[in-house]
């Protein structure tokens, strides 16, 4: 789970952006705009990730990057990889909600408008790196959804639990993928990181590959109601026996977290990952 710190950070830090975004546009328009309504188009997502209901995953690889490299996130890049992170929330709530009003219509024009704003900014200095680390996880992220459909229905067809297991980790692997791009970017645009960065990515991946499972855990009676075919919502349609629900699970958690090493060179970055994942909370969610 993310640390408190951590997200009151994040999201202090958007207020700024917010703000600074509010005082260019009244300097670049020539006039006076109500920055109360302005603000408004942008707090959604920062509730939810306060409420718990949206993954904040700037305010995991934020603090990662700052382990690594010992020393604080340029500005530019904390504001990029924020303002990305509420350009996915946004579209998450495009797909989970059927019908959105005026003010969340606006909410996800304004924060896509921001993040493209935050991104053309960082890649003035690594310009082609940078696109090209946007373009590769576009097209990672647009696979998620027809995976997703995939995996669950062989999941579903699974006549073994060795065969449960390969669909429902292949589910989360693509799923997982999502907070590539706050690794990518951040790897592109810092130059001095004092770890193995291939393993430390792995260990991110996997741990957002638990706290989705945990996610999809809290979230399973409305993920019910709007048909979500995520993997507790599937076992639930296929087993009527909790305790076996909650065995299959246990296994499932077990394969992720098993799926890399957790030792790591940075004694630091090993103990971050440890407290997060300590964070998970996934017994009382079964």
């Amino acid at each position: 789970m993310v640390m408190e710190e951590d997200l009151e950070r994040v999201i202090s830090s958007y207020k700024r952006r917010v703000r600074d975004i509010v005082r260019n546009a009244e300097e670049y328009w020539n006039l006076e705009i109500d920055s109360s309504v302005i603000r408004e188009y942008f707090q959604s997502i920062p509730r939810m990730w306060k409420k718990g209901e949206k993954s904040c995953r700037s305010a995991i690889t934020i603090p990662i990057f700052e382990i690594s490299s010992r020393k604080k996130i340029p500005t530019e890049l904390e504001y990029s990889l924020i303002s990305f992170d509420v350009k996915i929330g946004t579209f998450d709530e495009l797909l989970d909600e059927k019908n959105l009003d005026t003010s969340r219509k606006g909410n996800l024009i304004m924060s896509n408008l921001m993040t493209d704003l935050d991104i053309i900014n960082l890649a003035k200095d690594k310009n082609d790196d940078i696109l090209e680390a946007v373009k590769k996880y576009n097209m990672n992220v647009m696979q998620i959804p027809f995976a997703e459909n995939v995996n669950g229905d062989k999941f579903l067809k699974a006549k073994n639990e060795s065969k449960e297991l390969e669909f429902a980790k292949r589910s989360y692997d693509q799923r997982g993928r999502d907070i590539e791009i706050f690794y990518d970017l951040s790897e592109i645009y810092l130059e001095e990181i004092e770890h193995n960065k291939k393993q430390t990515k792995e260990q991110l991946l996997t741990y957002r590959k638990l706290e989705l499972l945990e996610k999809d855990l809290r979230d399973i009676e409305s993920d019910i109601k709007n048909d979500e075919k995520k993997i507790p919502v599937l076992l639930e349609e296929k087993y009527d026996d909790k305790k076996v629900i909650s065995e299959k699970i246990d296994k499932l958690r077990n394969q992720l977290y098993h799926s890399t090493k957790w030792e790591n060179e940075n004694k630091e970055l090993e103990l971050y990952f440890e407290e997060l994942i300590k964070g998970l909370d996934f017994h009382e969610r079964i």
